[in-house]
């Protein structure tokens, strides 16, 4: 898309006519849209989640300076709830419901990258555990760091994701947790922002989940789902 739009622009300029700056926000806008939902154009690495989660414990100290509090559980709710490092920073405690007696979790969501504060879809999954056999499982993740905050008298607009003093959690320490939780299990360090959408998605499709229930779980209104679980294993 880019190299059309600038050689239009080149066109536009040897024909005589000014490149202003309104013309610039125009084609900007335009390219925006042409290649809204396509993802980057490196697809991001995938975390070896299975493996993460069977050298990790449920526990609140973060892996990093300035790290989220419950990593292991902020990395399972990331999977499962297809999140990007920003989106699981963004998470605040009201945004999170539990329902204990169904045991299951809901939580707000952003519907776009403009929607950073999660008013436009809601994603709900319940306990996946069974028996007395550790395997991941949201409804418990959540459930972990939601009696935390209850513990410690949180406020609906507290960050869920946290740090041990309550702070929140940027952009570059999400992705180091990651990257940290990786070195444990014995991976590559090589992981970013986009990881553990890559990663849900790859996961939820060898489970056998349908790609359309993947898409809708991901907020992705495109096909880039299928540039994600490519390589996902078939059942």
């Amino acid at each position: 898309m880019g190299h059309y739009t600038t050689e239009a622009m080149e066109r536009h300029a040897e024909a005589g006519y000014p490149k202003t700056e309104s013309l610039r926000a125009t084609t900007k806008k335009a390219v925006r849209a042409a290649t809204r939902g396509q993802g980057p154009a490196r697809q991001a690495a995938e975390m070896a989640f299975l493996r993460v989660f069977s050298v990790l414990a449920l526990t609140l100290q973060p892996l990093v300076s300035n790290g989220t509090i419950y990593p292991l559980a902020a990395i399972t709710i990331g999977v499962f709830f297809l999140l990007r490092e920003i989106e699981l920073a963004a998470i605040v405690v009201g945004s999170v419901h539990i329902n204990s007696v169904n045991k299951t979790v809901t939580i707000d969501l952003p519907a776009s990258k403009t929607d950073v504060k999660g008013k436009g879809a809601k994603r709900t999954w319940g306990c996946l555990c069974k028996n007395d056999v550790r395997e991941p499982c949201p409804y418990c993740a959540a459930r972990v760091v939601h009696d935390w905050h209850c513990s410690v008298g949180s406020v609906a607009d507290a960050v869920f994701f946290c740090t041990l003093l309550r702070k929140a959690v940027t952009k570059k320490a999400m992705v180091a947790t990651l990257n940290a939780a990786a070195a444990l299990a014995g991976e590559a360090q090589n992981l970013t922002g986009r990881s553990l959408r890559v990663t849900g998605a790859r996961f939820l499709a060898s489970l056998n989940i349908s790609v359309v229930m993947i898409q809708l779980l991901g907020r992705w209104d495109s096909a880039i789902v299928l540039k994600y679980i490519t390589d996902a294993p078939l059942l």
